[in-house]
């Protein structure tokens, strides 16, 4: 475990000088998140993400874009790095990549630079294993995390002061409660996340709309603070209090209740980076 956090620690470090940037695409079941990033950097920290852009699942990838971020970037631009948890989506745009020209595609593969103690490591989904890696290059030295990624699912994940994945709850997003008590009701209206910010501060909706925006977001604050406090001290008494981290489509509206916890909008795409440097520089 010491070999793959000093990776964290010091695999930039061997040159102060950015020379090369890649393009990450972190394909999910929602949305398809993609970023323009150093492919090192000199601190020891995260690769600087330059350019990014979310496109809704369903909407055209827009390539001319992609393609005017590697013409117009300072450095050269060498890779397209994939991942994410919507494995045909990440196949389908790997093959549209070559055919716009784009530098060489790559699926980052589940060789990752992180220990894993759950029962069945190959089977916990791959945004919540790159998001642990990216924490893992930015958090204190053993100062443990828990990382709040709220997209289609929302996921509540611990990792340990010595950078463990221990796993973690996964609980409906947003939108997929909005749509569960659309669909399954016969006259409930749906909600658009965007909403949400609307509901009622003291929890108490005087109509139906109000009712569902208000239980839509105090139920997800609500779950997330109980398991934030169940994590936390699932760790005992032998390690710190977890800092708190918020990623996902949901992050800044669930910001408003943690005053505490840390933004990281791009925490999925410095996984995929970290990770592709880790496999390309032959560690096991």
């Amino acid at each position: 475990m010491a070999g793959i956090v000093s990776f964290f620690r010091t695999a930039y470090r061997k040159s102060d000088k950015v020379n090369e940037r890649v393009i990450a695409i972190d394909a999910g079941n929602s949305r398809i998140k993609i970023g323009l990033l150093d492919r090192t950097a000199p601190t020891g920290n995260r690769p600087a993400c330059h350019r990014d852009l979310v496109v809704p699942l369903g909407e055209p990838v827009p390539f001319d874009q992609l393609t005017n971020w590697v013409k117009q970037s300072e450095v050269p631009v060498v890779q397209v790095l994939l991942s994410g948890s919507n494995p045909p989506v990440i196949e389908e745009i790997s093959a549209l990549c070559e055919q716009h020209h784009l530098p060489e595609p790559c699926q980052v593969s589940r060789q990752l630079p992180l220990q894993i103690h759950v029962d069945f490591p190959d089977k916990v989904g791959m945004d919540r294993l790159l998001n642990a890696i990216g924490i893992n290059a930015a958090r204190p030295a053993e100062r443990p995390a828990i990382v709040v990624s709220c997209g289609t699912a929302c996921t509540v994940d611990l990792i340990d002061g010595a950078g463990v994945f221990c796993g973690g709850s996964i609980l409906p997003g947003f939108e997929m409660s909005a749509k569960a008590l659309h669909h399954y009701t016969a006259l409930l209206p749906r909600i658009p996340v965007e909403e949400l910010s609307e509901a009622p501060s003291n929890g108490l909706g005087k109509n139906t709309r109000a009712a569902l925006q208000s239980g839509l977001f105090w139920g997800q604050v609500g779950a997330v603070r109980e398991l934030i406090q169940q994590l936390s001290e699932s760790l005992g008494a032998h390690q710190a209090t977890p800092d708190v981290y918020l990623t996902g489509g949901g992050a800044n509206l669930l910001s408003t209740q943690f005053p505490d916890a840390i933004l990281e909008p791009h925490l999925t795409l410095y996984g995929i980076v970290l990770s592709a440097l880790h496999q390309r520089s032959g560690h096991p």
